[in-house]
């Protein structure tokens, strides 16, 4: 399998309270074989080799139509790293970070990551591809933040994810 990975900084959490957003998506375009299994995903606090505030954040996956994917920041779909590289090119369409108008089609079914207190580091990995989290054509993959501290300001987090494409 054609196996690959992206890193995504500075990642905001909203303002507000008990509100889930969309941090990163990794979008796969509308055409034949273009899908995708997640591996991993590692959240660690912000910023790196520093002394990171002590809050705690909620994050799960989700899953949205590309016929309402949002507004974000765009990222360079070059800086995908190959895992093996001898493979193929990445077929994912666009990465997205910092959602400003959050995507209007998401999937009910959400899957919880966990809460990370942003002195840590969350590591989740899949290792049998029955049970890795699935984005299949014209669909993107999206992380998501809740923050639940009190204070008006935003939390920032990096994330490292990879991914097999089939």
């Amino acid at each position: 399998m054609p196996h690959f990975g992206a890193r995504f900084e500075d990642l905001a959490s909203d303002t507000t309270d008990e509100s889930y957003i969309s941090v990163v998506g990794i979008k796969m375009a509308d055409t034949v074989g273009h899908r995708l299994r997640l591996r991993s995903i590692v959240i660690s606090g912000y910023p790196d080799g520093a002394s990171p505030v002590d809050k705690q954040i909620n994050l799960r996956l989700a899953r949205s139509d590309n016929t309402s994917d949002g507004t974000a920041t765009a990222q360079n779909v070059n800086t995908i790293a190959k895992k093996d590289p001898d493979s193929v090119a990445s077929n994912v369409a666009a990465l997205k970070t910092n959602y400003t108008a959050e995507p209007t089609t998401i999937d009910t079914d959400k899957l919880p990551l966990g809460t990370l207190n942003t002195r840590g580091t969350l590591v989740k990995e899949w290792t049998d591809p029955d049970e890795m989290p699935r984005i299949t054509r014209d669909q993107t993959l999206l992380l998501q933040v809740e923050k639940n501290d009190g204070a008006a300001s935003a939390i920032l987090i990096n994330a490292d994810i990879e991914w097999e494409e089939y």
